[in-house]
């Protein structure tokens, strides 16, 4: 949807940064909405579950059979790596490992038991219960994000070639922005995973950068970006202020920051890029002007402004370059 953030900010008649071509950093892709039921994001809760050990030809008639095992109540948790029970015995006397779940399906054929998840294993499968079909699809959903965010953990951890590295952040974006689930987390869990592979990877090409933070821009338009990508947001400002980057992503980054912070105290690094991203614009032909519009785009001429922490906001980015 067209919102004020994604109208142009500077003025039409900015004229371009030197040496830049048009064209040569990629647009911001559009949101992707995600529509239909929404889902908290599961940490722990209440569930049966039942483990049975097959060979794999003999798993459909198993699930339809009458003589279905047992069922144990267990309080689950979905920590970071794996799905553990706050009672490790019977079934879950050990955690099960999300590398280790090689797929989770909902069970909806004939004569399958009701509201239930299939975790398959190897050598078998686990079977989770719940108390409804609300519940049971909270699970689903939650079990996914865990497993794909723990794999985009590893797979992003030791990064070979940067097309592929790319191509998966683009991948985990379009993950978090069409995920059913509602909880800070989604948005920020992809925001920290990049923040790291950026601070662990300091010899990338200008190009490399550019690429990386156009790919995670649809996902800082409602989300404070962490403290280490705040870092290596001021490095690109300082280091290349004429990038369209600036202008394209970090505009409406530092409009919501602008907007939405409430104390820079507990967040300086959020203070340091606004002041970065203002000098950035100052680099930019006729900056001063530049730099007057944006203010201008912020806040108006009186003290009536619909959103009242703007001006304090900007004296204190103002008075901490100073200092």
């Amino acid at each position: 949807r067209q919102i004020e953030e994604t109208k142009p900010l500077l003025g039409g008649d900015v004229p371009a940064p030197e040496g830049t071509k048009m064209g040569a950093v990629p647009c911001r892709r559009a949101l992707l909405l995600c529509n239909g039921m929404r889902y908290k994001l599961l940490q722990e809760g209440d569930i049966q579950v039942c483990v049975i050990r097959h060979p794999r030809t003999f798993l459909s008639k198993i699930l339809t059979s009458k003589f279905l095992r047992r069922w144990e109540p267990h309080h689950l948790t979905l920590a970071d790596n794996s799905l553990a029970s706050a009672t490790p015995t019977g079934y879950m006397e050990n955690s099960v490992s999300y590398s280790a779940i090689e797929d989770v399906q909902l069970l909806s054929w004939e004569n399958a038991p009701k509201y239930c998840l299939q975790l398959t294993v190897p050598g078998g499968t686990v079977l989770l219960q719940a108390a409804n079909s609300y519940l049971r699809d909270q699970w689903f959903h939650s079990l996914q994000w865990k497993k794909k965010i723990y794999k985009y953990k590893k797979v992003l951890s030791n990064p070979s070639r940067w097309e592929v590295v790319l191509k998966e952040i683009r991948t985990l974006v379009d993950m978090a922005l069409t995920s059913p689930l509602q909880d800070d987390s989604i948005n920020q869990a992809p925001l920290e995973i990049v923040s790291k592979l950026l601070s662990e990877n300091t010899n990338l090409t200008t190009q490399e950068h550019e690429n990386i933070i156009v790919a995670i821009a649809p996902l800082l338009e409602n989300n404070h970006p962490p403290p280490d990508l705040c870092e290596f947001f001021c490095k690109h400002c300082r280091e290349r202020p004429r990038s369209m980057v600036v202008i394209e992503v970090f505009t409406p980054v530092v409009q919501r920051i602008l907007k939405h912070n409430m104390d820079f105290g507990k967040c300086p690094r959020l203070r340091l890029f606004t002041q970065e991203y203002i000098l950035a614009l100052n680099e930019l032909n006729a900056g001063m002007e530049v730099v007057k519009k944006f203010i201008q785009s912020m806040h108006g001429p009186t003290g009536h402004c619909p959103h009242p922490r703007v001006l304090p906001n900007l004296v204190a980015v103002c008075l901490a370059a100073i200092y």
